[in-house]
């Protein structure tokens, strides 16, 4: 949407977290007129300085008459689709944009989009780091932002046609894009995930991840894992504007695609128009954090995008093998007494605790459970019995995880995260491995599950 179309209209930003700060101070630097309405009974403090300083109107503890008077309405991630309030301004007309979707407006750099169930924030990571390795030599600019941590809104503006916006994007964030158009997307994967928020329904949760490429162009290009079985079926049936390139770990499935990226005897393969090219060996890519196959997969991913954007296969190498991995995914904490304890406190999936128990050798102790999203716990029964020595189940899920994984394994339940390490400590044995991948959502426990993995790994550094 054009400036001239939107600087007549009113705003008002639903939610004063990071994002909707960042969007309405985007607008009042636009001198857009916008009003901040929080349910929240307070405001972090940094928040109403902010807002004080910039003279930017807000509210908390409701949503008063004057949150509903706006002609557009920017919503926080945090706000279900079926809340009332926005029942509410559907019923009225009004326009409801995410915060994504009113940065893009003002978006003049070039734009990599990341979305999937699991391996978003790695992925971005990985293209953050490999371009910033091209861009000290090339001169741009180049910015992880979104889901990842620091808001579009608040650095669109600086960044020119050179540079680059690396987004790492949520299917709460493309729920309420419209015009959103990334010049890349990329689509990890797609496997049940906050089900609790979609009538329980995955559709609802795929289709919302679909409209990454909704407004993609002949110009633009969709990378997707091909090996992911509902990916695959979707693009099959379904059409996108944008070039496809399809990623996997099998030439036999992909090499006779125009477009695709896989790994053939250890090569990492790219190929374009049928044009291919050897970009790295697969053994390079692993580290102490950065291991399994799930991360074969983040990086054949990372290195299409970037061969996409003209980055050299050496500079990718480069980026791949100096690439520390991501806090709180599968990052190695310390061994003690032959035991090494990892903290896996982003695995908030069923999909991501598999990855992290495939990427480990040995038995297992694990430490899962916390806020369920709708979990189904028999899916991982298998793989439970297979490298799990000992659960120990905490948070609002323990009795689910109990209930289900019980039969096969050994369950321990614990009262506080505290206890769990306490209790991991004394149940391991030298050779295992201590694990924190939680399957769940922190919110029950913890504010994110950042102070959750912080929290794990003071507890484990104070055996």
């Amino acid at each position: 949407m054009k400036f001239e179309a939107i600087k007549h209209k009113s705003f008002v930003v639903l939610g004063a977290k990071r994002s909707g700060l960042a969007a309405a101070m985007l607008l009042k630097r636009l001198g857009i007129e916008v009003f901040v309405s929080d349910i929240s009974k307070s405001l972090e403090p940094g928040i109403v300085e902010a807002l004080n300083q910039n003279e930017i109107a807000f509210e908390c503890g409701r949503h008063s008459e004057k949150a509903l008077e706006a002609d557009v309405v920017v919503i926080s991630p945090g706000i279900p689709t079926n809340a009332p309030i926005i029942r509410q301004l559907t019923e009225l007309g009004k326009t409801i944009v995410s915060e994504i979707e009113l940065a893009s407006w003002f978006c003049k750099c070039r734009c990599v989009a990341v979305t999937g169930t699991d391996g978003k924030t790695t992925v971005t990571s990985l293209i953050h780091h490999i371009l910033s390795l091209d861009a000290k030599v090339n001169g741009y600019k180049v910015k992880a932002l979104g889901n990842i941590g620091q808001a579009f809104s608040e650095h669109v503006a600086q960044l020119d046609e050179n540079d680059v916006a690396v987004l790492e994007i949520s299917s709460f964030q493309l729920d309420f894009c419209r015009s959103f158009k990334p010049d890349i997307a990329i689509i990890t994967n797609i496997a049940p995930d906050h089900l609790d928020r979609y009538d329980n329904d995955i559709r609802k949760y795929e289709a919302s991840k679909y409209k990454i490429t909704k407004n993609q162009t002949s110009n633009d290009w969709l990378i997707y894992n091909h090996d992911n079985e509902r990916l695959r079926r979707h693009f099959e049936r379904n059409a996108t504007r944008a070039q496809k390139m399809a990623f996997g770990l099998s030439k036999e499935t992909l090499s006779d695609f125009k477009n695709s990226s896989y790994i053939d005897n250890e090569d990492m393969v790219f190929q374009k128009n049928n044009q291919r090219e050897t970009v790295m060996n697969a053994s390079d890519i692993a580290s102490p954090n950065f291991r399994g196959k799930h991360n074969i997969y983040n990086a054949i991913a990372a290195a299409a995008a970037a061969r996409l954007m003209q980055i050299r296969s050496e500079v990718i190498r480069e980026g791949i093998r100096t690439f520390k991995g991501v806090e709180h995914r599968l990052e190695f904490v310390r061994t003690l007494a032959g035991v090494e304890y990892i903290n896996d406190s982003k695995a908030t999936t069923i999909n991501a605790l598999t990855c992290a128990l495939e990427a480990i050798r040995g038995d297992v102790v694990l430490i899962m459970g916390g806020r369920d999203k709708g979990n189904d716990y028999s899916t991982i029964t298998s793989i439970v019995k297979q490298k799990v020595r000992v659960v120990i189940a905490i948070g609002e899920a323990k009795n689910a995880i109990k209930n289900t994984l019980g039969q096969s394994v050994d369950v321990r339940q614990a009262a506080s995260l505290d206890d769990a390490v306490k209790l991991a400590r004394e149940l391991s044995v030298p050779g295992n491995s201590v694990l924190l991948s939680p399957s769940c959502a922190s919110f029950d426990m913890f504010s994110s599950y950042e102070e959750r993995g912080k929290a794990f790994k003071s507890l484990v550094a104070e055996l």
